[in-house]
C-alpha cells in the first residue's frame, strides 16, 4: 500500500509539473527602416568603422531583463532572446547606421589593421531595459574619433525611453513581450539615429 501511494503522489507531482510548465518563447531585435538624406551626399563618400561596441554585463545573457525597480531587475526565463544580446545589438546598429547614411563602406569592429577608415565609432550600452506593460530605456555613451589618429572629435550620451505599442501587445502571438522587443528595437534606431546625425555634421 505504502509503494503505492508513494508512485500515486510521484505521478500526481509529475503530471502538475507537465501541466504548469510553459515552454519558452524566443525574440530577436529588429533593424529601422530609413531613407537616407540624400541631400548629404557627401556623407555617402565616408569609410566607417563601428565598434567596440560593449554591453553592460546584466545584458548578456539569454533572458529577457525586466526592470522592476532602480535597483532591481527581473529575468524572464520563458522569453528569451534567440540570440545573443552582444552579438545582436551591435548588429543592428550597423545595419540602422548603414541604412540612414546610405554608406556600404562600413566595418565591423575588429578590422584588419591595414583597413582604410574615415572616422570610428565606439558605443557603450549601459541600460536597455524597461517594464513590458509600460516602457523601454536605453542609456549609452558613444564617441566618434578620427581615424588616421584616433583623436576624439564628437561624444554623446543618449537617454531615450520608448513607450511600449498598445497596438502591438494584441499582435497575433497575443504576447506583450513581442511589443517590449519591438520598444527595445526603436531605442536602438534613436541612438542609431543619433550616432548617424552626428556623422554627417562632421562632413
Amino acid at each position: 500500500m505504502n509503494k503505492q501511494i508513494v508512485l500515486l503522489i510521484s505521478t500526481l507531482i509529475f503530471l502538475s509539473g507537465c501541466i504548469t510548465s510553459q515552454p519558452s518563447k524566443f525574440y530577436i531585435l529588429t533593424p529601422t527602416k530609413y531613407s537616407s538624406d540624400k541631400s548629404n551626399s557627401s556623407v555617402k563618400t565616408i569609410k566607417l568603422g563601428l565598434g567596440p561596441i560593449s554591453i553592460a554585463k546584466y545584458l548578456d545573457r539569454s533572458q529577457l531583463v525586466v526592470r522592476l525597480t532602480e535597483n532591481q531587475i527581473k529575468l524572464e526565463d520563458f522569453h528569451q532572446w534567440a540570440g545573443s544580446p552582444r552579438d545582436d545589438i551591435p548588429a543592428i546598429l550597423f545595419e540602422n547606421i548603414s541604412n540612414f547614411l546610405g554608406i556600404d563602406t562600413i566595418y565591423k569592429y575588429p578590422w584588419r589593421s591595414h583597413t582604410d577608415i574615415d572616422y570610428q565609432v565606439v558605443v557603450d550600452i549601459i541600460q536597455l531595459d524597461g517594464r513590458p506593460d509600460t516602457s523601454v530605456r536605453i542609456v549609452a555613451r558613444w564617441e566618434i574619433l578620427k581615424a588616421d589618429n584616433l583623436k576624439t572629435i564628437k561624444v554623446g550620451k543618449a537617454d531615450f525611453t520608448e513607450p511600449v505599442s498598445e497596438t502591438l501587445t494584441n499582435s497575433i502571438s497575443g504576447n506583450i513581450f513581442d511589443s517590449f522587443v519591438a520598444a527595445q528595437s526603436r531605442t536602438i534606431g534613436k541612438l542609431s539615429s543619433m550616432i548617424a546625425k552626428s556623422l554627417i555634421e562632421l562632413n
